[in-house]
């Protein structure tokens, strides 16, 4: 079992000594060593273990709240050892990793573990670097853009920090950003709690911080890469749609729209739709009206949120509106939650007497939401 060095660590004067006797190779800057680690079944040992680990960050790492991420290579280089450590960690061995993976990215860092996704690994290079690792004017391109996301970049510096890219590393930037490398799908300083429209926020601003990275892409990149997406047993959604739309919106209104993405099935187009609410929407109207319509069709309307089906529906024509509509609210088994009452409501404001038609037969019926749309129609009484 591992001994409590937490008041050791804690102490500066024994820091490097505590370090020589735990972690031999930050104090001889040596990253090639193992840590010991406690075995799974040994509890007792995991939390000795954690707490030298915590105490370590605690004292190399005061809390103190960064105003934007750091770069790697800004820390000390103790303080580098250290995070290089804390990425190869497997989470299992920690106890409450979720509170000192929080710890390390307040300061500046990025999360020990979120997910799968393990953004130290990346932060600290043991990743092969990429485009978003390559330094314009001293600053890597994922600080540009996430300094972008915040306001303290404009986007024509944003794009000139990029201007040298070629297609290729404009495709692998974009995709690894959308898939948030370096936790850039949120919005910095990280919130204690995030609210679905916060979401959607942050995932629309990225969202146009990588168009503006893709948009010198040539055509044939472009439609190469939907080509090779769409051949994948799991596209990657957020990059069909931001491709999609790029192709859709530098062609719209010539002859052969769409025909660029004709290959991208209605089934992933409406997945992307749904997730992405903001750029979906851009998608759906740059597309013609019967390829919209047939997305709203294959988009299921649920009754306790007003994602997807509910937030795009108006986009179609009035009669396959209330189509639609009525369907759904005739099919639900359970009574909508406030929200999607509250829109169905907007939604029927804007019925014109054909499209009424069709929903006085719910009114009469016995289903869950009969009230629901008798109130609805009394207010346009």
């Amino acid at each position: 079992m591992l001994p409590d060095v937490t008041d050791e660590v804690r102490s500066e004067g024994t820091l490097r000594a505590a370090f020589e006797k735990r972690l031999p190779q930050i104090a001889a800057d040596d990253l090639t060593a193992p840590l010991e680690l406690p075995s799974d079944d040994d509890w007792a040992a995991q939390e000795a273990f954690t707490l030298f680990v915590r105490a370590c960050v605690e004292a190399l790492f005061p809390d103190v709240p960064a105003e934007v991420p750091c770069t790697f290579l800004s820390w000390n280089p103790v303080q580098r050892a250290l995070l290089t450590e804390l990425a190869k960690l497997p989470a299992a061995v920690l106890i409450n990793a979720g509170d000192l993976s929080d710890r390390i990215l307040r300061v500046g860092a990025m999360s020990m573990v979120s997910g799968d996704e393990r953004y130290l690994l990346r932060y600290v290079g043991l990743v092969a670097p990429g485009p978003l690792e390559q330094e314009v004017e001293g600053r890597p391109l994922w600080l540009w853009l996430r300094l972008h996301l915040m306001g303290r970049v404009t986007r024509e510096a944003w794009q000139a920090a990029t201007a040298t890219l070629e297609d290729d590393a404009r495709l692998e930037l974009s995709r690894l950003a959308v898939n948030n490398a370096y936790q850039l799908l949120r919005r910095w300083p990280f919130p204690t709690g995030i609210t679905p429209t916060q979401e959607n926020e942050d995932t629309a601003s990225l969202f146009d911080g990588v168009l503006s990275v893709l948009q010198p892409l040539s055509d044939r990149a472009a439609r190469d890469t939907v080509r090779a997406e769409v051949g994948k047993p799991y596209p990657d959604g957020a990059v069909l749609l931001l491709l999609s739309l790029l192709l859709l919106e530098r062609e719209a209104g010539l002859p052969g729209h769409e025909a660029d993405i004709a290959e991208v099935s209605e089934a992933a187009l409406t997945r992307a739709v749904e997730l992405y609410p903001t750029h979906g929407r851009r998608l759906l109207l740059a597309l013609a009206p019967e390829r919209r319509s047939s997305l709203m069709s294959r988009m299921e309307p649920v009754a306790h949120s007003v994602r997807g089906f509910w937030t795009h529906v108006e986009l179609i024509d009035a009669a396959e509106r209330s189509a639609l509509i009525t369907a759904a609210l005739s099919g639900f088994k359970r009574t909508c939650s406030p929200p999607v009452a509250a829109r169905v409501k907007e939604l029927v404001r804007g019925f014109g007497r054909e499209q009424r038609a069709g929903l006085g037969a719910v009114a009469a019926g016995k289903g869950p939401n009969a009230l629901l749309v008798a109130e609805a129609l009394a207010q346009l009484d």
